[in-house]
């Protein structure tokens, strides 16, 4: 007796079906609006706000998007599907604005990591200003390249990348005196991000700087500095410096 050929018929309609379902799966998210993120982005950023997402989830324009009442005007997110292949969900982020500047790429790893990468950043006066020292708004750029920070579990495991920025200029002017440009390096310390910065000017003296994270909204900054200048050295220690050895130093909280 020959067997029945429905079973394999159905078999086959199955693997049809299954096909079928797949793709239209797939054409459903590749069309899907951007628009379909925004109950996820309210929820993991409440200080985050926009005006409109367009596109797809795959490819989103951000139109006026705005971070702690700072604006970073238009930006664009495109996924890469080449990322699957190494086990990574990864989007190219761009931001061409005064406050930010910069194509960054950001990816989640299988084992839980948060990489972000970028070869160019320059982060603008608008951002900078929201810090002080000594109750002066910290002014000028800071330019950041090849840069890595590796995030796990909210606390830094791993960075890489180089930092120049000209952030003392006008606390420097409030004494008439110019200040250094510094460079340095972004670093990872006790799970905080942060940058070591150093630099020196003739006239001025020697200065270096740390800043790093503390809470969301606030960065620890220590400055210590070796200065040509005993009038405006005695001026710093009257706001708050205090000795360190043939240098003076402060470190306090500053908010972003």
């Amino acid at each position: 007796m020959k067997s029945s050929p429905k079973p394999r018929r159905r078999k086959r309609n199955l693997g049809h079906l299954s096909i079928g379902l797949f793709a239209f799966c797939a054409t459903l998210l590749a069309v899907a609006p951007a628009s379909l993120l925004i109950p996820a982005i309210k929820h993991n950023a409440p200080n985050l706000s926009f005006s409109t997402i367009e596109g797809s989830v795959w490819s989103a324009q951000i139109k006026h998007l705005t971070v702690e009442n700072i604006g970073f005007g238009n930006v664009a997110i495109q996924f890469s599907f080449s990322s699957l292949l190494h086990g990574e969900v990864a989007y190219f982020i761009t931001v061409d604005d005064e406050a930010l500047d910069s194509t960054l790429i950001a990816k989640r790893t299988i084992p839980g990591n948060i990489v972000l990468q970028t070869g160019s950043l320059e982060i603008g006066p608008s951002i900078v200003s929201r810090m002080a020292l000594l109750g002066v708004r910290l002014d000028g750029t800071i330019n950041i390249s090849d840069a890595q920070i590796v995030l796990r579990d909210n606390e830094c495991r791993q960075s890489t990348g180089y930092v120049e920025t000209n952030i003392l200029r006008a606390p420097a002017a409030q004494f008439g005196v110019s200040a250094p440009e510094l460079t340095g390096n972004i670093i990872c310390r006790d799970g905080k991000l942060g940058v070591e910065l150093a630099g020196g000017e003739q006239s001025f003296g020697n200065v270096s700087i740390d800043l790093f994270s503390h809470t969301p909204q606030h960065m620890v900054l220590k400055a210590v500095l070796s200065l040509n200048d005993k009038t405006l050295e005695d001026a710093l220690k009257l706001s708050g410096f205090e000795e360190n050895g043939n240098a003076i130093q402060i470190e306090q909280i500053v908010g972003l």
